[in-house]
């Protein structure tokens, strides 16, 4: 693995891993609210493994987390709300 994927894998991991605690949610509650695999999203936590797009953009919905965020591509943690009034 390249270095800079090794980063991506760790750091992915770190972030996934505070993201959950501030949240209090374990895996088996994660796996439940984005239908992924318990083991999947160890192997995520465990840094051996990253998320597809899909299971990034779950993983962020349960969390209430910036995809962006969980990648270290931005410093900023939450997804902002959109307002309630929808655009027609």
């Amino acid at each position: 693995m390249s270095g800079a994927r090794a980063i991506l894998f760790e750091t992915f991991a770190v972030r996934l891993i505070r993201a959950q605690r501030l949240r209090g949610i374990d895996n088996t509650r994660l796996a439940a609210m984005t239908a992924l695999d318990p083991t999947s999203i160890s192997r995520y936590r465990m840094g051996t493994r990253l998320p597809d797009w899909w299971a990034a953009l779950e993983i962020g919905r349960a969390l209430n987390v910036s995809i962006d965020w969980l990648a270290s591509r931005t410093e900023v943690m939450e997804v902002a709300k959109c307002p309630d009034t929808a655009i027609q």
